[in-house]
């Protein structure tokens, strides 16, 4: 039997168990309609109960359960205070006038009446139901008044999910990631079944790592959040399991760990391919990149992921010096900064070529003159050899600004 079940149980056997004798007749009536949902005849039953027993704090309760169900909020509301008024120490009565009230649009009320109740005495049964009520009461009134009941409630009930849950929201929404991170971390602790209570707490991390300034600061949260990805991902091997780990790493520097992380998510995800790419330009692995990057953008990648895939190719062709290719992956990305360094390279890089070209061109007449000035020994001191070494210093003339011809080799 789970926990609402169990709660549900409860409720119905105390309220059964502990009506005064002279009620129980009619009573247990109310309570067998409201269990059959013949809310007609269960309102009946509960409003001669109370004309009968004004005092019996467990009638209103009821009647006002019943007119909650029929959609009677104020009336529902005004049963549900008296039976708080009555009995003031009944955890339940607290719990369903809480609830009432977050119906109605008042969370402060119904923090003010579940907070005035001390968790250590609420039932075990419901406890747990009680206090995710009291969590959601706060996480709606938010502020200091939202946070302190937060903070006093997990401080007098550590072991619930549901309050360290409320407390991480009440902190993310007041722009502290760095608090919201540890309560809900100490959720999924509790929670591990949860899946979605770990991929908050990371979450959180990335929040608290982008607010950081220093580089190994953002690089300390991304690792925090690896941590609890890892927990995730191993109890919960799902793709978006998988992928959040991969997150985690990527923003960490772990661009290995998080390329075995992103194999395991869905491939299908340009998002997924275009991290992979990123990765491998990393790695120094452009061919892979660029490969991966294809992918991504055949994979129907939205307007803003698609400038970012053009930009991570424009990162790949760089890396294998494909200058022109990657000036015109950066501008598909839009970026006119990088497009005007790319061209720049990619003109030096022609001007070299051209520089190689006439070094090469030096090196091989060299070669030729040499190979025949020393084929010439025979002739020196005549007009012939003369004239070879009127075309060594001519070659010298030629090549001297793209390579250094020694002098003309004498003996």
């Amino acid at each position: 039997m789970n926990e609402t079940c169990r709660a549900a149980a409860f409720f119905f056997l105390a309220l059964t168990v502990l009506a005064p004798g002279q009620l129980r007749a009619g009573y247990t009536e109310g309570v067998e309609a409201f269990k059959n949902k013949d809310l007609d005849r269960a309102e009946r039953e509960f409003r001669s109960a109370v004309e009968l027993h004004p005092e019996y704090a467990g009638a209103h309760l009821m009647l006002g359960r019943t007119l909650l169900g029929r959609g009677e909020l104020a009336a529902a509301l005004a049963s549900l205070q008296r039976a708080v008024e009555l009995e003031p120490g009944a955890a339940l009565n607290r719990y369903f006038l809480g609830r009432a009230q977050l119906e109605a649009g008042d969370p402060e009320a119904a923090l003010e009446a579940l907070a005035g109740q001390p968790l250590a005495e609420v039932p075990e049964p419901v406890r747990e139901a009680y206090a995710a009520a009291l969590a959601r009461s706060a996480e709606e009134t938010g502020g200091a008044a939202g946070l302190t009941a937060l903070e006093e409630a997990v401080t007098e009930l550590p072991s619930s999910a549901a309050l360290w849950l409320g407390l991480g929201r009440v902190h993310r929404a007041a722009g502290r990631p760095q608090e919201a991170f540890s309560a809900t971390e100490r959720a999924f602790a509790l929670d591990g079944s949860n899946p979605a209570l770990g991929r908050l707490a990371v979450q959180d991390a990335f929040a608290a790592a982008q607010a950081e300034e220093e580089r190994d600061a953002r690089k300390g949260w991304y690792l925090r959040g690896a941590e609890v990805a890892e927990r995730v991902a191993e109890a919960h091997p799902e793709a978006e399991s998988w992928s959040l780990l991969g997150e985690a790493r990527l923003g960490s520097g772990d661009c290995a760990g998080a390329v075995e992380a992103f194999r395991k998510a869905d491939l299908s995800d340009p998002r997924i391919r275009y991290y992979l790419g990123t990765c491998s330009v990393t790695l120094g692995e452009p061919d892979q990149a660029l490969a991966e990057l294809r992918s991504a953008l055949e994979s129907g990648p939205d307007a803003e992921l698609e400038q970012r895939i053009h930009a991570g190719m424009g990162a790949a062709y760089r890396h294998q010096e494909d200058f022109e290719r990657a000036a015109e992956a950066y501008r598909n990305a839009g970026d006119a900064e990088k497009v005007a360094e790319m061209e720049a390279f990619a003109e030096a890089a022609r001007i070299n070529e051209g520089i190689e070209a006439r070094r090469q061109a030096c090196r091989e007449r060299q070669q030729a003159l040499a190979d025949l000035v020393a084929e010439s020994r025979d002739l020196q001191g005549t007009p012939e050899f003369g004239r070879l070494r009127g075309s060594w210093h001519d070659l010298r003339v030629d090549c001297a600004d793209v390579l250094e011809i020694p002098a003309f080799p004498e003996g």
